[in-house]
């Protein structure tokens, strides 16, 4: 049986630890409270619960955030049945890392004089 070098031992140290943070941040949640939901219904009734409604956009910004979501303002945009709204949209891949085909989400939540008034879910899979 060969022995590894010094230098050897050390790359692969240096391999092992790229691998976990690469694994690490690959799932950024800071929270589990919308993690491994596979309905819309369910998300929204989830989403509901940890309080995004009759709050400012900037805090449901926060949340949502916290929760993994990417969110963008959209002024005077459309989002299933709202025409001409300001919303904040935000969207979030799940799945596994080796798992071809994900769910994506598609949330807006509406927004008047600074606060949100519904949550709006979608839910799609995209993949090859």
């Amino acid at each position: 049986m060969k022995k590894l070098g010094r230098p050897k031992l050390v790359l692969s140290g240096i391999l092992a630890c790229g691998l976990a943070s690469f694994l690490i941040v690959a799932r950024p949640y800071a929270s589990v409270m919308t993690r491994d939901i596979t309905d819309s219904r369910t998300m929204r009734a989830q989403l509901l619960s940890i309080s995004v409604l009759h709050i400012s956009v900037e805090n449901a910004r926060t949340i949502m955030q916290r929760e993994g979501f990417e969110c963008t303002p959209i002024k005077n945009g459309q989002f299933g049945s709202y025409l001409n709204t300001d919303y904040l949209y935000c969207t979030r891949i799940d799945g596994g890392l080796f798992n071809p085909v994900k769910r994506k989400w598609q949330i807006a939540l509406i927004e008047k004089d600074d606060a949100t008034t519904d949550v709006v879910v979608q839910c799609g899979f995209v993949g090859p």
